[in-house]
């Protein structure tokens, strides 16, 4: 019976040593994780050719994970893994997207739909390519998605997704999964 009542009292004791625990575990992450975002989106800000939306690469991901090692030691956010789910340099949307105008074009498409993905796999279709070249030279948005519609679908879809903007890398640096 004391024994009952010694486990009880202590169960009393960690119950409320677990809330609190757990709360300033979530205030710690949610700061950390601001702090990062700002920092981020300061060092992509400084840069004169970048815009809120934009498509961002892989080498300029490892220039900024260069840079957040050096000013902020080593995080999730300079995992080397991230890099493998961003769009590598010579990616056809990345070589799309930076011809002329095509970026506020891009940048307004993907926004409509909901990110960049949909635009990766049309560039990456044959098919899907043609479509795309000629969304650019109309900005025939239905025409877009007729087309994203009608790609195939592939058989096992990957459960991590890729890294298009700045908010895709800051959610998955700082929630995500790292896979």
């Amino acid at each position: 019976m004391l024994v009952a009542l010694a486990v009880l009292s202590i169960q009393g004791k960690i119950r409320p040593l677990r809330q609190t625990l757990r709360q300033t575990l979530r205030q710690t992450l949610r700061q950390t994780g601001r702090k990062l975002a700002a920092t981020v989106h300061r060092f992509f800000e400084s840069s004169k050719i970048y815009h809120k939306g934009n498509l961002i690469t892989r080498s300029q991901l490892a220039e900024m994970q260069s840079y957040l090692r050096k000013t902020n030691g080593h995080s999730p956010a300079t995992h080397p893994r991230l890099l493998n789910r961003a769009l590598a340099d010579e990616a056809r949307l990345v070589r799309y997207f930076y011809l002329g105008k095509n970026n506020e074009i891009l940048r307004v498409a993907a926004h409509k739909m909901g990110g960049y993905e949909g635009l990766d796999r049309l560039s990456q279709n044959p098919a899907g390519r043609g479509k795309l070249e000629a969304y650019l030279k109309t900005s025939n948005y239905d025409a877009l998605l007729l087309a994203l519609s009608e790609l195939p679908k592939k058989k096992s879809q990957s459960r991590i997704s890729g890294i298009y903007t700045l908010d895709d890398f800051c959610t998955v640096a700082i929630f995500g999964n790292l896979k």
